[in-house]
């Protein structure tokens, strides 16, 4: 399968991260697929950020969980990037949802998973017609297994990002017996030895944040079944020019 490429936070290294402007300039750039975070606002909404406060990316502080949407709603997420962003919004993940293109997919990254989450989120893809177009990922393995047992028609994979010895035959022994699909790994983690493991147990895996067009080009030669980059412009690039 030819690996795919997927737009981290939208195109994270071009617009501001996860919003829906840096979501449409990584659909028009040709992205596969889209990785987003959803955590969930005081009023059960569910909103798009990487952090859980907002201080980095709306310039005020603030507790994602301790505030409504419509007090989120009224800040700038756009001029924390670049002026010519001024006045973006946080988006919902509905609203993400709704302009996915056809035949394009949106991992959904479970930041925030408090226990009522998982159902909000179920209600929310069920709503946009949108369970065959996510994929559900975390670092927080209990997370991915929640998700997982709560919707298993949908894909599931557990993010790692460590530099310590890892057994990957454990791991996807692990995986295997939670009903886990794959893994999404750094780069660092991507070599001979965890793919040859990969390869053996039929595990699918993806890549984690590569932005230069060597090193997206080394990637793919493991075959990940997608890289995802903050640069969708230069990883595009490399990969139609090997």
């Amino acid at each position: 399968m030819k690996t795919k490429i997927m737009g981290h936070r939208g195109a994270r290294g071009l617009a501001p991260e996860n919003t829906i402007e840096g979501m449409k300039l990584a659909w028009r750039l040709g992205v596969d697929m889209i990785e987003t975070d959803i955590y969930l606002t005081k009023d059960n909404v569910l909103v798009l950020c990487h952090d859980d406060d907002i201080s980095r990316t709306a310039g005020v502080p603030g507790k994602i969980i301790d505030m409504t949407f419509d007090e989120l709603r009224a800040l700038d997420f756009g001029s924390s990037f670049n002026k010519y962003f001024e006045g973006a919004k946080i988006p919902t993940l509905k609203e993400a949802l709704e302009i996915i293109p056809d035949g394009k997919m949106m991992a959904v990254e479970i930041k925030d998973f408090r226990p009522e989450v998982f159902p909000i989120l179920e209600d929310t893809l069920n709503e946009c017609g949108a369970r065959n177009k996510v994929r559900l990922i975390s670092f927080y393995y209990d997370a991915v297994v929640a998700a997982k047992k709560r919707m298993p028609d949908i894909t599931a994979y557990h993010l790692m990002a460590t530099r310590d010895k890892i057994d990957w035959q454990a791991e996807c022994d692990k995986l295997k017996g939670d009903g886990i699909d794959g893994f999404s790994i750094e780069p660092f983690m991507i070599d001979d030895e965890s793919t040859a493991v990969f390869k053996a147990n039929n595990m699918p895996f993806m890549c984690g944040v590569t932005n230069e067009a060597e090193l997206a080009r080394k990637m793919e030669s493991y075959g990940p079944g997608w890289i995802c980059t903050d640069r969708p412009d230069i990883v595009l690039e490399a990969l139609e020019d090997k």
